[in-house]
């Protein structure tokens, strides 16, 4: 067992190897630039190569802070090393401290790689060359026990790049808030998704099970009242295939695209007489887009409960809470809509999830009024 355990470093040597050698490749222009720099210094004094060492400092820098670098070796260290780290989420700027995090990663890994470098071209060859010219059995036992030593030296060294690259290659603080976003939206989303399956191919699944019964008992006795049955049944499978349809189509659809449409020109397109206050670009996505939805679905109530034919829609965002009123005038019906997740129900829900408050009743005018305040900070 003991045997087994001083073995276990090296089942992986080889990936994560390969990983330090990339470093030594990376490298390489480094050490050759070095070297035409100390040239330079010999031959023409300082006053020359200092200005050049300037350049080349800014110029070996350059690739450290660059957000492609640190993709890059994200996508290596998860490869090679076996680390879990998640991709850079696109559009995402990179603050200072996370470029300085990934720059200190690129020069350990270049350094790490030269390390390896230099005991591959420097120390393994002293073996052979023993070997050779002056006593085979030394020059043997020398041989394997540099490869031994350069195995573990190697598991050694990738072993702590495996402690390192959480911390220095881990997601920042935006990146962090920016996945909470989607994972919160992706929870709307399917929560939504459950609700219509239930409201649309639920309800039409009971109602064709309710027929076909009393189709069944009735088969005999009234063939007419069983004919009717059958084509409400026919007809409610229909309206619950489209409405399958219409929730696939849901699933198919490309959030991405829903997240960089201006939340302030959506909700002006479907209702122009909007009120907004304040700045929608202060809002993270996930709220943007529940306020937009907020009032799709309120004039989407209106127009079916209400005779007035314009609501009148307000969007004020605050230091901390953005506020959505959809309110119907004088003469609006002050029945609520009653058609369960796709309606005020499922409205309340998902400001509940956010961390809002969601509110909906008859307004002082005889009218109805729909309000939801969203936390944003």
């Amino acid at each position: 067992m003991s045997f087994r355990r001083l073995l276990d470093p090296l089942r992986t040597v080889g990936r994560r190897g390969v990983y330090l050698l990339l470093g030594s490749v990376i490298a390489t222009p480094y050490a050759v630039l070095a070297w035409a720099l100390a040239e330079v210094w010999q031959t023409n004094g300082g006053a020359v190569a200092v200005p050049l060492i300037g350049i080349g400092a800014a110029i070996g820098l350059t690739p450290a802070l660059l957000p492609a670098t640190r993709g890059l070796q994200i996508a290596a260290a998860r490869t090679l090393l076996d680390v879990d780290l998640p991709d850079p989420l696109p559009g995402t700027p990179l603050d200072a401290q996370t470029r300085l995090r990934a720059a200190l990663w690129y020069f350990l890994h270049v350094g790490g790689g030269a390390v390896v470098a230099a005991v591959l071209i420097v120390l393994l060859p002293v073996g052979p060359v023993l070997a050779v010219s002056y006593h085979l059995v030394a020059g043997v036992a020398l041989t394997a026990g540099e490869l031994i030593v350069a195995a573990y030296a190697v598991a050694g060294l990738a072993a702590l790049a495996r402690l390192m690259a959480p911390v220095l290659l881990g997601p920042s603080t935006v990146e962090r808030i920016r996945a909470l976003e989607e994972r919160q939206e992706l929870l709307l989303e399917h929560n939504r998704l459950a609700r219509e399956l239930h409201d649309s191919v639920g309800h039409a699944l009971t109602v064709a099970v309710v027929q076909a019964g009393a189709a069944r008992e009735l088969l005999r006795s009234d063939p007419a009242f069983a004919e009717r049955a059958l084509i409400a049944i026919e007809e409610r499978s229909r309206e619950a295939a489209a409405d399958l349809d219409h929730v696939l189509g849901l699933l198919r659809r490309d959030l991405r695209k829903e997240r960089d449409e201006s939340p302030t020109g959506s909700i002006l397109d479907l209702a122009p007489h909007a009120k907004i206050t304040g700045d929608l670009g202060r809002l993270p996505g996930v709220v943007r887009r529940e306020a937009y939805r907020i009032v799709q679905e309120g004039l989407t109530n209106a127009a079916r409960h209400a005779d007035d034919a314009y609501p009148q829609v307000t969007v004020a965002v605050g230091e901390r809470t953005v506020t959505v009123e959809i309110t119907n005038g004088p003469g609006g019906s002050p029945t609520p809509r009653t058609g369960g997740g796709r309606g005020l129900a499922g409205l309340r829900e998902r400001v509940a999830l956010l961390g809002g408050r969601f509110e909906a009743g008859p307004d002082e005018g005889a009218g109805w009024r729909v309000t939801a305040w969203l936390p944003f900070a």
